[in-house]
């Protein structure tokens, strides 16, 4: 008995740390969201327009109704983010803590030359470094930085900066940065071709032709000739078979309406002596009048030497006749409107 009471109790705890150990897995995969570049250039860009405050070695703490960071907090902010209602968690992944300890541990980085544009790759979510402080490069030239107290958040080109000028570039090892496809940021498309996107420029892809302007952004897209054809081939096979059900329709239509046509001129034939029978019955009711009309003018002498109201007499006498005459004239009238109908 108690051999079976401990095995079920074992097999219980058993179960129960295995869901646990599951639990907690599932609890990891779902913090190692993937962090990209153009993921950390939409979060800056936000951070930008909602105007948040620079305060040192914050890292998006909510303070006084906005956000506050430094210059690598900003960064940090991102990559710790875990959502509008909440304050971004150190624990979720390790990163330096300043500006060069970001740049020491950068998987890639280069010289930004002010007389060589290409110098600086066209790539959404590039870290930007000065001495002792660093941004985010947002393309199209430029950048956000929270750079210090009073200044706070900025929104600025990279070339074409009188001062503060960035000297570096690189990218984060905890940054996932495009290398070739089509990608979107803030509202647009761009298309990444070995690891930058492209300017001025149309690039095929499948069936479409993509053109793109000078900031890299989609201006037009359209079909190869050879998806053309076969676009059209195929409205044209639609159309096709379109105008096929049309006429197969329009047959069935007419030969519903020849069935109909020989019914009616049965129904007709058929009618029509009976119609032209009344009709001879009505001539002949008529004659059947005019001798009743006779019989009652000649019938009025006798009646009138008796002393019996002559007017009363022919009244009713002529008063059925003119009844039946009228319901064999309906009759007839009918027959005929009948015939007319068929």
């Amino acid at each position: 008995m108690y051999r079976r009471f401990f095995a079920a109790l074992f097999f219980a705890v058993l179960l129960t740390g295995i869901a646990f150990f599951q639990t907690g897995n599932e609890c990891k995969v779902s913090a190692a969201e993937t962090k990209t570049g153009v993921g950390l250039s939409e979060h800056v860009l936000k951070a930008y327009e909602e105007g948040w405050q620079y305060s040192y070695g914050a890292y998006g703490q909510r303070s006084g109704g906005t956000r506050a960071t430094d210059c690598s907090g900003l960064i940090k902010s991102y990559l710790w983010w875990t959502g509008d209602s909440s304050d971004p968690n150190p624990s979720l992944m390790s990163v330096g803590g300043g500006a060069s300890a970001m740049l020491n541990s950068a998987t890639e980085s280069g010289t930004i030359d002010y007389s060589d544009e290409s110098s600086l790759p066209r790539v959404h979510g590039l870290i930007l470094y000065q001495p002792g402080h660093v941004g985010v490069y947002v393309g199209n030239n430029m950048a956000v930085d929270n750079r210090d107290y009073g200044v706070n958040i900025k929104y600025e080109k990279v070339f074409g900066r009188s001062r503060n000028k960035w000297t570096m570039w690189f990218k984060l090892p905890q940054i996932t940065y495009p290398d070739t496809g089509l990608v979107e940021f803030d509202g647009k498309t761009y298309y990444y071709q070995d690891g930058e996107y492209v300017v001025d420029t149309t690039v095929t892809v499948g069936d479409t032709i993509y053109t793109f302007g000078s900031d890299g952004a989609l201006v037009s897209t359209k079909l190869t000739a050879e998806a053309e054809a076969e676009a059209a081939a195929a409205a044209a096979a639609l159309e096709a078979e379109r105008k096929a059900q049309e006429e197969a329709e329009r047959i069935a239509r007419s030969k519903a309406l020849s069935a109909q046509t020989e019914d009616l001129i049965i129904s007709a034939n058929f009618v029509e002596p009976e119609a032209e029978t009344l009709s001879e019955t009505a001539d002949t009711s008529d004659m059947v009048m005019e001798d009743a009309a006779r019989e009652q003018a000649a019938a009025q002498a006798p009646v009138a030497e008796s002393g019996i109201s002559g007017a009363a007499f022919g009244s009713s006498v002529y008063g059925l006749l003119v009844l039946a005459a009228a319901a064999i004239l309906i009759l007839r009238k009918t027959a005929l409107q009948q015939k007319k109908a068929l």
